[in-house]
């Protein structure tokens, strides 16, 4: 994979990724070759981020 330039937090991928893969970009201590990966989308890690927080609120009287 060639990197380019970062906007903010993101990366700019200029060449190694064909469109519709996928890659590890959360976690990638954890990866181990041939294990298995749940693949979840931005959407899915923002709710799932989301939920303990919310949670977390004590709840209105």
């Amino acid at each position: 994979m060639k990197v380019g330039e970062q906007n903010g937090s993101n990366f700019i991928i200029l060449e190694g990724i064909k469109p519709g893969e996928r890659i590890v970009v959360e976690g990638i201590q954890k990866v181990r070759e041939d294990a298995p990966v749940t693949a979840k989308t931005t959407a899915q890690m923002t709710a799932i981020n989301a939920a303990p927080a919310a949670e977390a609120k004590p709840a209105k009287e």
